[in-house]
């Protein structure tokens, strides 16, 4: 059966999980964390060096975390000279913001 043009051949689609259900997973797994540590252990042990490394790996992440990642960037800023809007001691005095409008008043009742 072919898919219609537009629709995802998903079912489920891209809804999230139901956070009961992740959260009963999570409980699942943690009940099984002695058992896993264990064969992490054996592994350790493991003639095939391979084996040993990765449980080597495993269990310094579990036991200290996994190392911070760090990326060298190279940034290139790029500045444009504004036209001047307000001298400086105006803007400094005014915090960048305009000079508030006066209200008038339309009422001509309140005339002084």
């Amino acid at each position: 059966m072919p898919f219609k043009k537009g629709e995802s051949g998903n079912p489920r689609g891209k809804r999230p999980m139901d956070p009961i259900i992740r959260f009963n997973l999570k409980m699942a797994a943690r009940a099984h964390c002695e058992k896993a540590l264990e064969v992490i252990a054996r592994c350790l042990q493991s003639d095939d060096e391979r084996i040993a490394l990765m449980a080597a790996g495993i269990m310094l992440d579990r036991g200290f975390g996994k190392p911070e990642q760090h990326a060298d960037v190279e940034a290139n800023h790029r500045f444009v000279i504004a036209p001047q809007v307000m001298p400086l001691d105006k803007w400094l005095a005014n915090k960048g913001q305009p000079e508030p409008t006066p209200v008038i008043d339309l009422d001509p009742s309140t005339d002084e």
